[in-house]
């Protein structure tokens, strides 16, 4: 039984995004229905890895 929760373990830290990669998808949603301008992009962007690498920081994932 020990070794099924290695593998599950392993396999989920190999499907992992990085932060910046799950932020461009966020802002990229945003952008499509009208929430985030195109000249806001990138400023939303930095934000966004900032308050999701926050929450990898305090183990909130």
């Amino acid at each position: 039984m020990e070794k099924r929760t290695e593998e599950k373990w392993k396999a989920s830290k190999e499907n992992r995004i990085s932060s910046e990669d799950l932020a461009a998808i966020i802002i990229d949603a945003l952008l499509d229905v009208g929430i985030v301008k195109k000249t806001d992009v990138q400023r939303a962007l930095e934000i966004a890895m900032d308050k999701i690498d926050g929450r990898k920081e305090l183990g909130d994932y």
